[in-house]
């Protein structure tokens, strides 16, 4: 790597996971390989709800260093009915929580946003 390469600002990736671990491991490598292999910045972007703290927390200490996290406000899923699938809270929960990611993506500077299946409403405030 030359001087001026690493002098160059480095672009900045936001990956934002939807809960549950199986979906957070994932885009936890991503952001790896991305910072590794490409030479990005990376944040991973959880969500405070719907996932057993023990989990999230676990995963998120195994990260390397360079890579930074943040987690998004808890959000009042109350308007659901009690017996509501799985998919449509998951689906509800990142549609009330874009304010939220929208105010963090705002708060930093952002090349891009890689939101996984579950999060993909979150394009629309990329824009």
């Amino acid at each position: 790597m030359t001087e001026d390469q690493r002098d160059a600002p480095r672009p900045h990736v936001v990956l934002l996971a939807s809960p549950g671990v199986g979906h957070l491991i994932p885009l936890a490598e991503l952001a790896r390989r991305l910072v590794d292999h490409h030479g990005a910045a990376a944040t991973l972007v959880t969500f405070a709800d719907l996932d057993a703290p023990y989990s999230r927390s676990a995963v998120l200490s195994l990260l390397p260093s360079f890579i930074a996290t943040a987690t998004l406000s808890v959000v009042s899923l109350d308007d659901l009915p009690a017996d509501a699938r799985v998919e449509t809270v998951l689906f509800e929960l990142v549609q009330h929580s874009l304010p939220y990611l929208r105010d963090l993506l705002r708060s930093m500077s952002v090349d891009a946003l890689v939101p996984d299946f579950f999060c993909f409403t979150a394009l629309s405030v990329a824009a």
